[in-house]
């Protein structure tokens, strides 16, 4: 397989769930931390990672200020206006025309770690699809919650246990979540069943009929919705 190149990344959310003092411009993708928007940061790790060529979605309300940070950067990147898709899990289904056939979703408000973008081009020259791990006992919050897949750690990479999910075992288990490599098949076959379903579901979906899958362990927190989550994605950078 040939490793992925580019990444769809969702750069429209408003970050309603958050204090205003916490997102003074309305939008997740602009917050700024040491004078810098979580958006360059990804765009950083993600350049510095492997990532070669961009789509970018944005909001109406972060369109132009994207735009000028693309320019800024030099990158190449497709900038598109996509308003009122309802989840950024429905982005993919409306670029779909430009998108590779293998490609990384993530979200623009999350920065990420260098070397763990790496891990997951990496991995996707061997599995079809890869995935990101998370902790329970560390972000089992709001996020932790919601999530329906969970498996067992080991090294780096996690061991697709075969077992039930356990939600009072949540401590001693990691959940998955994005970013995800995926492939337009997914994208065809999310926006066929009108899904609001997680990725996750289809990625588990693949290895339960024998594909190769890879879950990447993330050293950094999920995307953020409520403050607390916040606070922990702004640790991270420090």
């Amino acid at each position: 397989m040939n490793k992925v190149s580019q990444a769809l990344i969702a750069a429209g959310g408003k970050g309603t769930r958050l204090l205003p003092e916490t997102n003074p411009s309305g939008s997740k993708v602009l917050i700024e931390h040491n004078g810098k928007t979580l958006f360059e940061y990804l765009i950083d790790s993600l350049m510095e990672g492997g990532v070669q060529r961009f789509i970018v979605s944005t909001g109406y309300h972060t369109d132009r200020k994207i735009r000028e940070i693309v320019r800024r950067k030099k990158i190449e990147a497709i900038v598109m206006p996509i308003s009122e898709c309802g989840s950024f899990k429905w982005i993919p289904y409306y670029v779909q025309d430009i998108l590779d056939e293998r490609f990384m979703l993530v979200c623009g408000h999350q920065p990420l770690d260098p070397q763990f973008v790496g891990e997951m081009l990496d991995a996707s020259e061997n599995s079809g699809y890869v995935a990101s791990a998370y902790q329970g006992d560390l972000y089992k919050l709001e996020r932790a919650a919601k999530m329906r897949i969970f498996y067992s750690f080991q090294e780096k990479r996690i061991e697709l246990g075969k077992g039930r999910f356990d939600p009072k075992k949540l401590s001693a288990k990691f959940f998955i979540d994005s970013p995800y490599i995926l492939t337009k098949d997914i994208v065809s076959e999310f926006s066929d069943n009108n899904d609001e379903g997680e990725y996750s579901s289809y990625i588990l979906k693949r290895w339960t009929n024998g594909e190769l899958v890879s879950v990447v362990k993330s050293p950094t927190p999920p995307e953020f919705d409520y403050d607390e989550e916040f606070d922990r994605t702004i640790e991270s950078l420090e």
